[in-house]
């Protein structure tokens, strides 16, 4: 006994001590942990530690917000809002990281009979040291999944909805979760189905009808629907026409689109708006279903790449200076195109700062070593089998707009089910 408890405290310290190093630009300047979706969360916080509500207007009527879901604003109110200072919430996700990697600890020895390469993997993972180094919601996301994954296999099936339905009101991208109980389905364990969909559509649903009191619209997030519109419907369109997403969205609904640029906060919030933004979104879907099949295929194999230089650039330097695209190079060397990948990367990599570069290259390296790992350890037995299947239900429901940053999260899981061995031992 004494020896696992070792081993796990040495996946922490690990862990912690690697946090504390991608984390150290962010602790200096914590300007830099902020990313897209961060102000708006902050918005929220603010509003809820001083009594307003859930809002992220600055000044009456104080709309009640359907886009975002509370438990990352309320973590913020306690401890962003409350010092006004946003090296707490970085400190709190460190330890989030740490225990991150525990449970992948945990997770490993209950698949694979042995936890030290999982934990140790989860550890030095750069997407979710990286993650945690930004006021996102993912390194939140990441420690309710898996543990809700370790509470399903120890056959804690309600607790186990629970925690992955609170996962679910963390990120919405969660709902693919419910793919969770497929695990008690392998098993013919019925009762455990039921108390797993029972605890995982409580805390959602209730949500849910909370936002269709306050606005008409039954949702978890007008997020959805307002990507209809914004991004899947001009996506499509772009790839059946061959013009650009620019021209693609410009070419839709004039009226929606100039209402959404005048004030993109507002529009998020507003029920006609989302309404008419689902319905026009859909119908440039319907109209192009091959085209839409065609960017989801795309989106999916994106998920499965590494970092680009964006993310490390702001985190750990300074934001980038370069216009090229990683994706573009990658692109022209799968077509062969030898000259085109050589000068595409050098247009990409001008201006990155070194840091940034290592990383990114770090990155990729340690994500081409986790998929070997992970397809060694690879069986057809329940754990490894629901380990995939929620990993790629993340990856799957982002559809076009899928990324790591999708992948991220569920990381974990492929880490899990990671071995040196050709044969895994997981035990009772």
């Amino acid at each position: 006994m004494l020896w696992p408890v070792r081993r796990a405290l040495l996946v922490l310290v690990i862990a912690i001590g690697f946090r504390c190093l991608v984390s150290a630009p962010a602790l200096a300047k914590p300007e830099r942990a902020y990313g897209t979706d961060t102000r708006g969360y902050i918005a929220l916080a603010d509003n809820l530690a001083r009594g307003i509500g859930f809002s992220w207007d600055s000044e009456p009527p104080y709309r009640q917000n359907i886009v975002r879901t509370p438990p990352y604003p309320l973590l913020l109110s306690a401890l962003y809002s409350s010092f006004r200072d946003e090296r707490p919430a970085l400190i709190f996700q460190i330890i989030l990281g740490g225990l991150l990697a525990v449970l992948v600890f945990l997770l490993g020895q209950k698949v694979c009979g042995n936890g030290l390469l999982p934990g140790l993997l989860a550890a030095c993972d750069p997407f979710t040291a990286l993650f945690g180094a930004i006021l996102y919601t993912e390194t939140l996301f990441a420690v309710l999944l898996t543990l809700g994954v370790l509470l399903l296999f120890w056959r804690r099936s309600l607790l186990a909805g629970l925690a992955m339905g609170l996962a679910c009101l963390v990120r919405p991208a969660g709902l693919a979760l419910a793919l969770g109980a497929v695990y008690p389905a392998l098993r013919k364990d019925w009762r455990g189905l039921c108390n797993f969909l029972w605890g995982f559509t409580a805390l959602p649903l209730m949500w849910a009808l909370r936002n269709y009191l306050v606005s008409g619209l039954l949702t978890l997030s007008s997020v959805s629907d307002v990507n209809l519109f914004v991004f899947l419907g001009p996506m499509t369109r772009a790839e059946a026409e061959g013009i650009t997403y620019s021209e693609a969205w410009r070419a839709s609904r004039a009226d929606l689109y100039e209402r959404y640029e005048k004030d993109p906060w507002w529009a998020v919030n507003d029920p006609a708006f989302i309404r008419e933004a689902r319905r026009e979104g859909l119908r440039e879907i319907a109209a192009r279903p091959a085209a839409f099949a065609r960017i989801c295929a795309k989106g999916l194999i994106a998920g499965l790449g590494g970092l680009d230089f964006n993310l490390p650039s702001q985190v750990l330097a300074r934001p980038q200076d370069s216009q090229g695209s990683l994706s573009a190079a990658i692109a022209s060397l799968a077509h062969g195109d030898l000259r085109g990948f050589s000068s595409r990367l050098k247009e990409r990599v001008t201006g990155t700062p070194p840091a940034a570069i290592l990383y990114t290259i770090y990155s990729w390296i340690f994500l081409l070593a986790l998929y070997i790992l992970a397809a060694r350890g690879m069986r057809a037995k329940p754990e490894q089998i629901t380990c995939l299947l929620l990993v790629t239900g993340l990856i799957a429901l982002a559809g076009p707009l899928a990324s790591f940053r999708f992948r991220t999260p569920a990381q974990g899981l492929l880490e899990a089910v990671a071995t040196w061995r050709g044969k895994a031992s997981p035990t009772s």
